[in-house]
């Protein structure tokens, strides 16, 4: 009975491990789906987005950036941190008008992002108080690193330790991702993060 219990209780737990891995994979497809759908529409880039919410807030600092599909459309969100309020700036990835600004609600963030991806205000505190490296200067070391490669998303996270900000690119039928040091600019790390050829196990099918 006890080792039945046992097989029991591991079989359990794979099967929630291989579920576990499975959601990542679907996130990851749903992710490049909306990136390449954003991009497709957008004749905005994710660094002039930026550059466009700095100009309507610019005592702010730009702490997060992403491109979303709408009916009809993309826009941009750029959320900037000005003194200890967390703005919403939405910018048409059309022609770069402002659409909107709006306070943060940091409950109704971390309900929109979920669990995978919490909104992690206090490090948007400590990166818009601290970094020296902006938003935007990583977005263009991350494009110059992935050459050809297009930026839909941008945020401070840390990488082994350090402050870091962490650029998303589309790149053909990849995702990468850049992570540029917060201080020093310095490019810490690429990688692979999705291929559309990737199986649910996030292994390149075509090694198979």
């Amino acid at each position: 009975m006890k080792y039945r219990s046992l097989a029991i209780a591991g079989a359990v737990a794979l099967a929630c491990s291989l579920a576990a891995v499975t959601r990542a994979g679907e996130d990851k497809q749903q992710e490049f789906e909306r990136a390449k759908a954003g991009l497709e529409k957008a004749k905005l880039t994710l660094a002039e987005a930026v550059e466009a919410a700095s100009k309507k807030v610019p005592d702010g600092k730009a702490v997060e950036a992403e491109i979303e599909t709408e009916a009809g459309g993309a826009a941009f969100e750029v959320e900037v941190v000005s003194g200890t309020k967390h703005l919403e700036v939405k910018v048409d990835a059309d022609n770069g008008d402002i659409l909107g600004v709006e306070e943060e609600v940091e409950e109704e963030e971390e309900a929109r992002k979920g669990e995978k991806k919490p909104d992690d205000e206090q490090l948007e505190n400590e990166a818009a108080a601290t970094s020296k490296i902006s938003l935007l200067h990583a977005i263009r070391t991350a494009s110059k690193e992935v050459e050809g490669g297009k930026p839909f998303e941008a945020s401070f996270a840390r990488h082994n330790g350090l402050l870091a900000i962490e650029v998303e690119l589309l790149d053909g039928s990849e995702i990468k991702e850049v992570f540029v040091d917060a201080q020093t600019g310095a490019v810490l790390e690429v990688k692979q993060e999705f291929t559309e050829d990737m199986d649910d196990e996030g292994e390149d099918e075509s090694d198979l």
